[in-house]
């Protein structure tokens, strides 16, 4: 169970890393020849290292963006969702960066709720403490006047 919840969980974290090693780590997670728990871990724990590798690549960031506005589909109207594909479409020409598009959807799980993407550990890959950057670093720039 708990390797299936961590699976669940890394879903589109792991698309965005190869969506290739996702259905063969789906595969291994299923179990259908009945291993052993210990091996169904190395075996998924193997694939997974090989998954990640190396940094995911922007264009598999934009096939999860797009999977993760799915779950929105019906709530969202006509100009949210073309407005989301623009920034998409920002974000492929390096003009905007992945974390605003997160931020987005994170905005979108407040009004529309979805366990499924609640749960996803691609919204914050990394320890809070990763991100947080030196007063000096978060300032730099905006002086505006």
């Amino acid at each position: 169970h708990p390797l299936v919840q961590f699976h669940t969980d890394n879903k589109l974290l792991l698309t965005s890393y190869s969506q290739a090693k996702l259905k063969l780590l789906g595969q291994i997670v299923a179990n259908p020849d009945k291993n052993n728990p210990e091996n169904t871990f190395v075996d998924y724990r193997n694939i997974l290292l090989q998954a990640t590798r190396l940094p995911p690549r922007f264009t598999a960031q934009i096939n999860v963006l797009l999977h993760a506005i799915g779950y929105f589909s019906k709530e969202l109207n006509h100009e949210e969702k073309s407005y989301f594909l623009d920034q998409i479409e920002a974000y492929r020409r390096g003009v905007l960066p992945l974390t605003a598009l997160r931020i987005m959807l994170q905005t979108w799980l407040i009004t529309h709720p979805s366990e499924y993407l609640k749960n996803q550990t691609w919204f914050a890959p990394y320890p809070d403490v990763l991100g947080t950057l030196p007063r000096e670093e978060i300032e730099r720039g905006r002086e505006m006047y």
